[in-house]
């Protein structure tokens, strides 16, 4: 009978499973984090008069809608990468795909930088 997992028993293959897990409410909450911080750009329009820079911020409402997007985005992104790392614990083999790893958290990281160019930019 062949054994399920990557060997070890049956506890490596649940601290596997719940360290999945774990990744994927982080980024979660981290895709969580991307759209408030769009929904807060959106609301910024509210805030402000026509008088006053509409212009930039027209140009900050719609960085906010791309920003939320990028948000979901990478919520899908996260729950694809926890699905494949799933059926690999579950498998005979176990094989990281790093390139999977790397793309969330450059999106992550260019997100990120594109927020603060904004905060820094609308002082």
């Amino acid at each position: 009978m062949a054994q399920r997992g990557r060997g070890g028993g049956e506890g490596v293959r649940t601290r596997d499973h719940l360290a999945n897990s774990r990744t994927l409410q982080a980024w979660f909450r981290a895709s969580l984090a991307l759209l408030a911080i769009g929904y807060a750009l959106e609301k910024l329009r509210l805030l402000t008069t026509p008088a006053s820079g509409a212009t930039a911020i027209g140009s900050l409402s719609r960085l906010g809608r791309w920003v939320a997007l990028g948000g979901v985005g990478i919520m899908a992104l996260a729950l694809v990468r926890c699905l494949l790392h799933r059926r690999e614990i579950e498998g005979a083999a176990f094989r990281p795909r790093l390139a999977a790893d790397v793309a969330l958290i450059a999106a992550m990281a260019l997100s990120g930088l594109v927020v603060v160019a904004v905060l820094v930019a609308s002082r």
